[in-house]
């Protein structure tokens, strides 16, 4: 049997390590595996995008149901404070972790568990 030299004996641990690492990762990374709801929220995502409060609104009407992972992003262009305050306000549940932040192109993203998909009422003081 011919012995291997250094460079071939490198090559052969880094591909067994780097099978061992992929192989883990299928077994890690199962979707399987994980839970379908937790805590009453569903393991899904609505990704909207809109240049303002009533484009949001439009698409989490649309798309989106109740317990979903709310991802909306700015049209590439700032969007104001306002608008994702609103956004928040009428949609976020406050139970849960809400992140808000600028793209690298300017953008802003919201992202938060959707408590509903219908815009909530607005409470006055009487």
């Amino acid at each position: 049997m011919k012995k291997l030299d250094e460079k071939q004996v490198k090559r052969n641990i880094s591909f067994t390590v780097f099978m061992i690492l992929l192989i883990l990762s299928f077994f890690i990374f199962n979707p399987a595996w994980a839970d379908e709801k937790d805590n009453g929220i569903q393991n899904q995502y609505c990704w909207i995008k809109g240049k303002n409060f009533h484009d949001f609104k439009d698409a989490i009407k649309k798309q989106c149901e109740n317990g979903d992972l709310l991802w909306a992003v700015s049209s590439g262009e700032s969007i104001s404070a306002w608008n994702i305050e609103q956004t928040i306000g009428q949609y976020c549940d406050f139970n849960f972790e809400i992140v808000r932040g600028t793209r690298a192109d300017g953008g802003h993203y919201l992202q938060c568990i959707l408590l509903d998909e219908k815009s909530r009422k607005r409470r006055v003081k009487e």
